[in-house]
C-alpha cells in the first residue's frame, strides 16, 4: 500500500489534479526569448541559465550559437510532445484518467481501514484492494475496446438505470402504503415463535382483520413475527421495499412473494407484482439490451471498425481464430480438388491404379451417403443407452459400435490412399478431427485400460460432420461465429470480471455465511468464483444477499451484489447478443463487397 501511495503522489506531482501543469526543471529564470517560447511546454526549458545548471552544457565547450540551436531544439520537441499529448483536446491530467481515479480510490481505502470508529467496520475497505489487478485491463487490447465501447454507451445505461429508478420510487412508495407490514403475520399456536414452529403447521400468512386475507384456522392466532428471509423482504420501509422489488424484478422467488401477500391482504394484489414485472423486467430491463446494441452498432458505424475486436475492419475478411476456420471451412474442392482427381493417378503402377479407385470409392455419392447413414445409426445407439440396461443390449451396442468403428477406420484409410498419404490426408482439417475420433474410439474400445474411458466421449463429437455439410447451418455458424476475435475478447473480459469480484467477495465475506459446509460461499478462490458465476446465471442469488447483508461487512453488500448482478447480467451478458449481432452485419457486408 505505501509503495502505491508513493507512485499515487509521483503522479499527482507530474500529471496535476484535474488540469494538466507544466513541470518546470530547477534554476534561475531568466529573460530571455527561450524562456518565452517554452513558458507552456509540459517540460518546458525554462532559461540558458537553468540548462546550463541541468544539463551541464558549459561542461562540453560548446558555443553560444550551439547553446541557442540546442534550445530551440528542446523547445521545438516539447512542443511537439505537448501537442500529440493534448490530441483531440485530450487533458493527461491524473484524474482525468478512469484507470488513476480507480488506483486513487483504492489507495484512499487502504488507508481508510486504518480508522477506527464502533458503528462502521472499516477494516472492509481492505477488500478494494482487489481492485488493483484490473489496472492490468488496459494493456489488453481487445478488453481495452470492449471497455471503450462501454464507456461511449455509460451515459445512456445511466439513463436507464434513471429511469429504472423512477419506476422503484413510484412501485416503492405505493408497496409501502398497501403492504407495509404485511409479511410480519403469520399463524402460530399461541405462545409460539417461528424458531418454535412445529414442522406439520404450514407457514401460512394472515391478516388481523376479518374482510381481507387469510383468517387462522384453530387453534392457531395471527401473530406479529419477524419478516421473512432474515426480516429483509417486506414493504416496511422505502429500502426494504426497494431490495423487495429487485428480487421480483429479477424474477427469483417472485411467485412465493406474491402469493405470502396475497395472505394477508387482499387477492387482487397480484396485479400490483404483475404490473411490477411488466414494467420493469419486460420493459425497463430489455432497454439495456437496446442501448448496448444500439450504441454498440454506432461506435461499429463511426469508426468502421469491430466494438468488440477494434483492429478488424468491417467486411475485410473472416477474422476468426483458427480453430473456427477448422470447423467453417470446406478445403476440399477447387484447386486441392483437382489435385486429388482421379486423372492425377498414375494407373500403370499398381500404388496408382489403387490411389485411382480408392479416390473413386470416397468422391462417390453413394459412399458419402453411406458414411452419413452410420453416423446417424452411430448417433441413435449412443443415445439409446441408459443406466440399468440388459446385459444383452448392452453387449449388443458394443458390437454396433465396435462395427461403426471399423467403418470409420476404412473410410480414414481409403481417403489416405486416395489422397496419396498422410501428409494430403491432413490438408483437411475436418479429415484430422475425424482421424483423431477414430482413434480415440478404437483405443477406448480396445479396453486396454480403464484410465481410457473417459475417450468414449470423443464419438459425440462426430455429429460436427452432419453440421458442416448442411449449407444453411454453416451459413449461420459463419455469421454467428465468424469474428471469434471478438467473442473471445468478450470471454475475456467476463473471466477477468469474475475473478476481480470473486477476489473482492473472498476479501468481504470470506468465513461468515451461515453454512460453511455449504459449496456456495466465499471460504477460498474457487467456491468465491463459482458463487459469483451463480449470481451471473441468476441462480438463487438472493441466497449471497441475505448472507451478505448478516455479515460483518453488511453494509456493503447491496451495492455488492446488486451491483454485480446489473452490471453482470443487464450490461455482460447482453454484450453477447451485441457481438453476434455485429457478428452478422460483418458477414452481410462482406458478401455484399464480394459480389462487387
Amino acid at each position: 500500500g505505501l509503495v502505491f501511495t508513493i507512485e499515487m503522489l509521483a503522479r499527482l506531482v507530474v500529471l496535476g489534479g484535474v488540469t494538466r501543469a507544466p513541470l518546470r526543471p530547477c534554476g534561475r529564470r531568466t529573460r530571455t526569448r527561450h524562456a518565452a517560447a517554452s513558458r507552456d511546454g509540459l517540460f518546458s526549458v525554462s532559461a540558458p541559465r537553468a540548462v546550463h545548471h541541468n544539463m551541464h552544457i558549459r561542461s562540453l565547450g560548446t558555443s553560444l550559437e550551439d547553446e541557442g540551436e540546442l534550445i530551440a531544439r528542446l523547445t521545438a520537441l516539447n512542443n511537439d510532445v505537448n501537442a500529440r499529448v493534448s490530441h483531440h483536446g485530450r487533458d493527461t491530467s491524473y484524474f482525468r484518467d478512469p484507470w488513476n481515479v480507480l488506483d486513487a480510490f483504492v489507495v484512499a481505502t487502504f488507508w481508510l481501514a486504518f480508522a477506527d470508529a464502533s458503528s462502521v467496520n472499516f477494516s472492509a475497505f481492505r477488500a478494494f484492494r482487489a481492485l488493483r489487478p484490473m489496472r492490468a485491463l488496459k494493456f489488453f487490447a481487445g478488453i481495452r475496446t470492449i471497455l471503450d465501447s462501454l464507456r461511449k454507451s455509460w451515459t445512456l445505461l445511466l439513463n436507464v438505470v434513471l429511469f429504472l429508478g423512477f419506476f422503484f420510487s413510484v412501485y416503492g412508495i405505493v408497496g409501502i402504503s398497501m403492504f407495509g407490514g404485511s409479511l410480519s403475520r403469520r399463524c402460530l399456536p399461541p405462545g409460539a415463535s417461528l424458531d418454535t414452529l412445529p414442522p406439520d403447521i404450514p407457514p401460512l400468512f394472515c391478516s388481523f382483520s376479518t374482510s381481507k386475507g387469510t383468517t387462522c384456522p384453530e387453534p392457531l392466532v395471527c401473530t406479529r413475527v419477524e419478516n421473512p428471509s432474515y426480516g429483509f423482504v417486506s414493504f416496511d420501509n422505502i429500502w426494504l421495499a426497494t431490495l423487495t422489488m429487485f428480487i421480483v424484478m429479477t424474477l427469483e422467488g417472485w411467485s412465493s412473494i406474491m402469493y405470502s401477500i396475497m395472505q394477508s391482504e387482499y387477492a387482487i394484489s397480484a396485479l400490483y407484482f404483475i404490473s411490477l414485472i411488466i414494467f420493469l423486467s419486460f420493459l425497463v430491463v430489455n432497454l439495456f439490451v437496446a442501448v448496448i446494441v444500439e450504441k454498440f452498432g454506432q461506435v461499429r458505424r463511426e469508426e468502421n471498425r469491430s466494438a468488440f475486436s477494434g483492429g478488424s475492419r468491417l467486411g475485410s475478411g473472416a477474422a476468426g481464430l483458427p480453430f473456427a476456420r477448422f470447423f467453417l471451412t470446406n478445403s476440399d474442392d477447387g484447386s486441392i480438388q483437382l489435385f486429388y482427381a482421379q486423372s492425377a493417378f498414375d494407373t500403370s503402377t499398381c500404388w496408382g491404379a489403387l490411389g485411382a479407385r480408392a479416390y473413386a470409392v470416397i468422391a462417390s455419392k453413394s459412399f458419402e451417403a453411406l458414411i452419413f447413414g452410420c453416423i446417424l445409426a452411430n448417433l441413435v445407439l449412443m443415445a439409446s443407452a441408459h443406466d440399468g440396461m440388459p446385459e444383452g443390449y448392452a453387449t449388443t451396442l458394443y458390437v454396433c459400435e465396435f462395427v461403426f468403428t471399423i467403418v470409420f477406420a476404412v473410410e480414414m484409410v481409403l481417403k489416405i490412399i486416395g489422397r496419396r498419404g498422410i501428409r494430403n490426408y491432413c490438408r483437411d482439417p475436418m479429415n484430422v478431427f475425424d482421424g483423431l475420433i477414430v482413434v480415440a474410439t478404437t483405443l477406448s474400445l480396445l479396453r486396454i485400460t480403464r484410465n481410457l474411458s473417459f475417450l468414449r466421449v470423443f464419438r459425440v463429437l462426430r455429429i460436427t460432420r452432419l453440421l458442416v455439410n448442411l449449407p444453411s447451418l454453416v451459413s449461420l455458424l459463419k455469421s454467428v461465429l465468424g469474428s471469434l476475435r471478438g467473442i473471445a475478447n468478450l470471454m475475456a473480459f467476463m473471466a477477468f470480471s469474475l475473478v476481480t469480484v470473486g477476489i473482492l467477495g473472498m476479501q468481504l465475506y470470506a468465513h461468515t455465511f451461515d453454512s460453511p459446509a455449504d459449496r456456495a460461499n466465499f471460504d477460498n478462490f474457487p467456491r468465491a468464483l463459482l458463487s459469483m458465476f451463480m449470481i451471473l446465471a441468476g441462480d438463487a442469488w438472493p441466497y449471497f444477499l441475505f448472507n451478505g447483508l448478516l455479515s460483518p461487512a453488511g453494509w456493503f453488500a447491496p451495492l455488492f451484489f446488486i451491483g454485480f448482478y446489473i452490471f453482470g447480467v443487464y450490461v455482460l451478458l447482453n454484450l453477447f447478443v451485441a457481438v453476434i449481432l455485429e457478428n452478422f452485419e460483418m458477414a452481410e457486408l462482406g458478401k455484399k463487397r464480394a459480389q462487387l
